[in-house]
């Protein structure tokens, strides 16, 4: 797993970039896959797994992040409404 993390981030130090990604990655673990002995169908397949996982955690990280910054941001308003009223 090492080994194909590594060429993976290898990879993608590369200016060749499409949208969201796809292409590099799984490429970067078709490549690395092949080369341990492990069947094409499966490298690929798990390349994209592996890329599906990595954007959607991406998002819900996103949204996690968009939830905490609207809290404090109401919490920041009412601190300035509560402290404008003394």
């Amino acid at each position: 797993l090492f080994f194909i993390m590594s060429i993976q981030a290898a990879l993608l130090v590369l200016p060749i970039k499409t949208f969201g990604g796809f292409g590099t990655t799984e490429g970067s673990w078709l490549l690395s896959m092949m080369a341990l002995g492990i069947d094409r169908g499966f490298a690929l397949s798990s390349g994209f797994t592996i890329h599906i996982l990595t954007l959607f955690s991406a998002f819900v990280f996103f949204l996690v992040g968009l939830a905490v910054k609207f809290i404090s941001d109401r919490q920041q308003v009412e601190f300035i409404k509560t402290d404008e009223k003394r």
